[in-house]
């Protein structure tokens, strides 16, 4: 996923949880839109309306993946659930960039991490199955995971009603994030038609289905670690219970 693609997921979940339905756009560049809503609305800096093309599409870390969404739902929406102590989760300080963030969602029970240690990997670029995980989590209360997770202890983890797998306050901008718990990769959801490779067209709500950018290498420079490569899919589907919460909408 871009980050160019989750902005879009982000502003597209905002209006949904403030509007009951999604009315945007692409604009041009495909996804100008969704940044600027996602601007005016504090879901993220203004900064990200100054990136180049070839920055937006390069390949989102599961850190920012969590920075970008954290503002997408209204205030209140993260109630702690579980008691994670800072600096519990293993690979990230409570000092470290996005860590807020990231301990909220992990307190809220959308993140649960990628291993019995629960690392949540940072700097690793995020899967689609971990996508759904979360937008279903982040909308859906019921679908958190009860964990405990202490400092330097394996982590337990109960309670999931949605698809298994993981997901705090804001800090400014990280990079590479967790592969997510093992139960993440549950629900992949339908690989779509390999050969759809069309631009993205707009539609009126968030859906299950999501077709990925084509892949854009870029020399910009950026101030954050992201993976060389790039993750590209013709057609991506985010699986139920997200598609069942969202209509349909392509991530281009």
């Amino acid at each position: 996923m871009t980050i160019a693609q989750a902005i879009k997921l982000a502003a597209a979940l905002h209006q949904k949880a403030q509007t009951g339905a999604v009315t945007l756009k692409n604009g041009s560049p495909w996804y100008s839109t969704y940044v600027s809503y996602a601007v005016v609305n504090g879901i993220i800096e203004p900064e990200y309306a100054s990136y180049k093309p070839a920055l937006m599409n390069s390949p989102i870390s599961r850190a920012e993946f969590v920075h970008i969404f954290y503002d997408a739902m209204p205030s209140g929406s993260y109630a702690a659930r579980n008691t994670v102590q800072d600096n519990a989760i293993p690979d990230v300080s409570s000092s470290d960039l996005y860590a807020d963030e990231i301990y909220t969602f992990y307190r809220a029970g959308i993140l649960t991490g990628s291993n019995s240690n629960g690392d949540f990997n940072s700097n690793s670029s995020i899967q689609r199955s971990e996508v759904a995980a979360i937008l279903s989590r982040m909308f859906d209360a019921s679908a958190r995971r009860n964990i405990t997770l202490t400092k330097n202890t394996t982590t337990t983890i109960s309670g999931a009603q949605g698809p298994a797998g993981p997901v705090a306050r804001k800090a400014r901008r990280a990079t590479k994030g967790d592969k997510g718990d093992k139960g993440d990769q549950g629900d992949k959801g339908d690989k779509g038609d390999k050969g759809a490779t069309a631009p993205m067209s707009a539609t009126t709500a968030i859906s299950g289905r999501a077709v990925c950018a084509p892949p854009t290498s870029s020399s910009t420079p950026r101030p954050r670690t992201i993976p060389k490569t790039p993750s590209v899919c013709s057609e991506m589907s985010i699986s139920s219970p997200t598609a069942s919460i969202f209509p349909r909408v392509r991530l281009r």
